[in-house]
């Protein structure tokens, strides 16, 4: 996870929760020591997925700097609050080298907290549809 404010750290409770193994790396908050990484390389050297949880506005400027770290092994995911522009960005930035998926959560930190169905939507490059059905979600 890139990212760990009121979203990114809201998500990975709830992954983990669920079983899965959640690093994450942010540069402006915390992130709990055994969830932490020292920072991005090692975040992208022990992970395959890379969920980008970051405000909407900086978005385009995080994945420029991931661009020349990340490889084909990586699957990048964005939980931006809007899909045209994050995949728009993805699909260029990215391109054909490097797997993503835009990813529309119809849910927040609150609905998280109430325990309330939680949904989202889920927008594959038209660039990695093999890749991102090889995954398992769920």
């Amino acid at each position: 996870m890139i990212g760990h404010g009121r979203f990114g750290a809201a998500l990975m409770t709830l992954l983990a929760a669920h079983g899965h193994r959640c690093l994450a790396w942010d540069s402006a908050s915390a992130v709990p020591e055994a969830q932490g990484v020292a920072d991005l390389d090692g975040l992208l050297a022990r992970s395959d997925l890379i969920v980008i949880a970051v405000p909407v506005a900086v978005f385009e400027t995080v994945l420029e700097e991931l661009r020349p770290r990340l490889g084909p092994q990586h699957l990048v995911m964005d939980v931006c609050s809007v899909k045209q522009g994050p995949c728009a960005l993805m699909d260029k930035l990215l391109g054909d080298a490097v797997p993503h998926i835009g990813c529309h959560p119809l849910f927040g930190p609150l609905s998280i907290a109430r325990a309330e169905a939680l949904r989202t939507v889920l927008s594959p490059s038209p660039q990695h549809s093999a890749s991102v059905q090889a995954r398992r979600f769920g």
